[in-house]
């Protein structure tokens, strides 16, 4: 008497299934041009959304940056004197990099206290050598970087995860004959 309850409701819930698709339904897996197409639209709408998380951070503290064609955002907050770096000039900074919650993830104190690279050659997130160019010597400025001129798809594997802008805190210390 009791299985007869449990086969009706096993009967119901199996009669209850997704019906199958249609005959001329297209299958879910997308292949060449409309996977490429499904991926750049992907990333534009995760682009749009970290914008406005930077732009909402920029905002929240007053800041006016100067934004260029890549979506580095520059907050000056010395001058500096001179000229910016060039490229493949050598430069010694010392910084602070930070997710947008604030936490710090790297500063050049924890190594000798700056760090020197040259400008457009060397192993640095391209939106510093990007950046860079914007600070005269003795200058400092936070550039705020999405993550593609950051850390990128796959972040650092340490302490900035992936997909995730940074927030870096640049002083030019000097540019180096």
């Amino acid at each position: 008497m009791k299985l007869l309850p449990a086969s009706l409701l096993l009967a119901f819930c199996l009669a209850c299934g997704s019906p199958d698709p249609p005959k001329n339904q297209e299958p879910l897996v997308l292949q060449g041009e409309k996977l490429e197409e499904a991926l750049v639209q992907v990333n534009k709408r995760f682009l749009k959304e970290e914008d406005l998380l930077i732009d909402r951070f920029i905002e929240r503290r007053g800041w006016e940056p100067q934004e260029t064609g890549t979506g580095l955002r520059i907050v000056m907050l010395k001058e500096g004197h001179g000229n910016p770096p060039k490229s493949g000039q050598m430069v010694r900074i010392d910084y602070e990099v930070r997710l947008l919650d604030g936490t710090l993830c790297y500063a050049s104190k924890e190594n000798q206290g700056f760090e020197l690279f040259r400008v457009d050659y060397d192993e640095v997130e391209s939106g510093i050598h990007e950046g860079i160019k914007y600070i005269p010597e003795g200058g400092r400025a936070y550039l705020f970087m999405p993550s593609h001129r950051a850390f990128g798809l796959v972040g650092d594997r340490n302490k900035i995860p992936p997909y995730n802008p940074v927030w870096y805190d640049i002083t030019l210390i000097e540019i180096l004959p």
